[in-house]
């Protein structure tokens, strides 16, 4: 997304930082584009959009996988994640068995799905559920998150840029979007930073404030 951005003309930049001011340049000749705020929510993108505005951003992108099975008799009730092989699945209305298991490889953005990833969610489905070994594999496929140094989000003000906010480190961000963005929303409108959004301040990691969150089925890239 920063590349295309660049690639048409547009680009972020931090005019007046003190100030706050963001302007967004569509093309040399035209006029800037300036705001007061800006919400930076690029996903995987979302290091180099910081770069662009020219402050420093924890955390990388990161590329998961998830693969689908052919539909079969009900077999998992609830959602399971299998720490200890770094795998999760759970069951659809129809039956199909959905999840993925974690591999370690480099960061990297590529879209491609590819056999070791497969082979290692095979085999933790196979293990746990051998039921499933004669289940075909229906789809594999593969997305792009951003993830930070404890898998929190980041949400809330950059410490270094007024004016500039974001959202960003959701590696399983589907869940918490809705609530996440009521709640940001509203400390933007009224400078009053919600209780539940500030143990996932950007700059808690300068303060020496992690989130912890035992639950998480990823690792990170050593």
């Amino acid at each position: 997304m920063a590349k295309n951005c660049a690639n048409g003309g547009a680009y972020i930049t931090a005019g007046l930082a003190g100030l706050g001011i963001i302007s967004v340049p569509l093309a040399e000749a035209k006029p800037h584009l300036a705001c007061d705020t800006l919400v930076l929510a690029g996903g995987a993108q979302s290091n180099a959009l910081a770069d662009m505005a020219g402050v420093p951003l924890e955390g990388y992108p990161m590329r998961l996988e998830a693969m689908a099975l052919e539909p079969t008799r009900a077999l998992i009730g609830p959602a399971v994640a299998l720490l200890d092989r770094l795998c999760y699945m759970h069951q659809t209305a129809r039956g199909e068995v959905v999840g993925g298991a974690e591999v370690a490889e480099r960061p990297q953005v590529s879209l491609g799905a590819d056999v070791p990833v497969m082979a290692a969610t095979a085999k933790a489905y196979a293990e746990m559920f051998p039921q499933l070994g004669a289940a075909r594999i229906l789809r594999q496929w593969a997305g792009l998150v951003h993830i930070s140094k404890d898998f929190g989000p980041l949400l809330g003000a950059h410490p270094q840029l007024r004016g500039l906010h974001l959202s960003a480190g959701w590696c399983y961000g589907h869940a918490g979007a809705p609530a996440a963005g009521e709640l940001l929303a509203k400390a933007l409108v009224s400078g009053v930073v919600d209780e539940r959004m500030q143990p996932f301040a950007v700059d808690r990691f300068q303060r020496n404030c992690p989130v912890v969150e035992p639950g998480i089925v990823l690792s990170h890239f050593e």
